[in-house]
């Protein structure tokens, strides 16, 4: 490809052919979103900033052409990603659709001079991610029954006519290697997913691929909490706990100790179900012993709040959550100091920029821009299901007529 883009509906990340369609359709609206990107870019070239350079020959400056659009259209990608994170996912995970007229974000680029001194507080720091929260963004438990259904159907084809959850580790990861050959035997823009085809410019059908996504916004997932994970996901779950030894991860106190948590200090108080007290006592003997992974899995899951708490896991996993979306976000240099039109030019910056007049509907998300520009015409312009997709529209319904405000949205389906 050239001119910055990517090869149309393509991404190159094999595992997710692993995971039920509506993840990989989803992936697909960003790689739809970035060529848009780099088409207006080209178009717009503000400042003579993409203009083939005269002194290079015409293949070198078409390459230099192509990094530049290819690397703004990517920041400005990233950029509506970090938004859509901190507008609509932590939003939704706080419960603050509950919140009559509230379009408070979490915004950690924020300065917050006002309680912190320059220095208490750094930006720009580097974001990697750690292994704990490697293992704890690790959400089987909450897989929905239909996801639950189609891995046991990807499954039973994979290994045809055994019980998945019953075989031994070595078949199964025999069965996973091979499947993973297949895949990656094929170039990327040519796989497919979710029964679905790719025309002779290599694009799927925009309908089937929003209708997958619309499915997903409608599809309820399950509930954390232990005894939870589906029997299906079994052996993936137990590949984990093998994953965490072999790295050397700390026990679950230790790491509520790191995050200035209180260390739990009998079963009880990581699970009140005595079953999985008697469980965690014939593995651990003491609280203190406890896994970190296999931990924030017992943990006992948090009550909802309405607004304050959505994401209803165990209060370990729930501060690490909120904590990664502050650090990764505040430590990334691209999103903080060099969140300026000086990086993603004026036409980039002010598209993804949070607080537009047309997000207000949205209470501030951000998610129906992706959605808008991934599948024009496929969703109504005041739809809830693009303007809050990680909630279902039957309950978002139930909250707007509480609230009186019902009528200024369309709840009907697109499908």
């Amino acid at each position: 490809m050239k001119d910055g883009l990517l090869k149309p509906d393509t991404f190159s990340e094999h595992r997710l052919l692993g995971f039920p369609p509506g993840v990989s359709a989803f992936l697909i609206t960003f790689n739809r979103f970035h060529n848009y990107v780099a088409g207006e870019l080209k178009r717009i070239n503000e400042g003579d900033r993409f203009s083939p350079n005269p002194r290079l020959s015409k293949e070198d400056a078409e390459r230099e052409v192509d990094k530049r659009l290819f690397n703004t259209a990517r920041l400005v990608t990233c950029g509506l990603y970090v938004n859509i994170i901190l507008s609509d996912y932590v939003r939704t995970i706080l419960n603050m659709n509950y919140a009559p007229a509230s379009s408070w974000v979490l915004d950690p680029r924020r300065s917050f001079s006002e309680v912190f001194d320059k220095g208490s507080f750094p930006v720009s720091t580097g974001n990697q991610v750690s292994v704990e929260f490697n293992l704890i963004y690790r959400w089987h438990s909450t897989v929905s029954a239909q996801d639950e259904k189609w891995s046991q159907d990807f499954f039973q084809k994979l290994f045809p006519g055994q019980e998945v959850s019953k075989l031994p580790l070595r078949d199964f990861l025999t069965g996973l290697s091979n499947l993973r050959g297949e895949i990656v035997a094929q170039k990327p823009e040519c796989r497919t997913f979710g029964g679905l085809k790719r025309d002779s410019s290599g694009f799927f059908n925009t309908q089937a691929l929003a209708k997958l996504i619309a499915e997903s916004t409608n599809d309820v997932s399950a509930a954390f909490g232990a005894h939870q994970v589906p029997v299906v996901l079994r052996l993936v779950v137990m590949l984990g706990i093998s994953q965490a030894r072999g790295w050397h991860i700390g026990t679950l106190n230790e790491l509520r100790k790191f995050m200035d948590l209180k260390p739990h200090e009998s079963f009880e108080d990581i699970n009140p179900d005595p079953k999985t007290q008697e469980a965690m006592k014939a593995l651990y003997k003491e609280p203190d012993f406890v896994e970190m992974y296999p931990g924030v899995l017992f943990e006992h899951a948090k009550e909802p709040v309405y607004p304050g708490s959505g994401l209803c896991g165990g209060f370990t996993m729930v501060r690490a959550v909120l904590s990664d979306a502050v650090t990764l976000v505040r430590g990334d240099r691209f999103y903080t100091l060099d969140w300026t039109p000086a990086t993603m030019t004026n036409w980039g910056f002010d598209i993804i920029k949070p607080d537009k007049p047309q997000d207000k509907l949205a209470r501030g998300g951000k998610m129906h821009h992706l959605l808008d520009i991934a599948f024009p015409k496929f969703y109504k312009d005041n739809s809830v299901w693009k303007l809050f997709p990680f909630t279902t529209p039957g309950e978002i319904k139930r909250i707007f007529e509480k609230q009186g405000v019902a009528g200024k949205y369309d709840f009907s389906s697109p499908l």
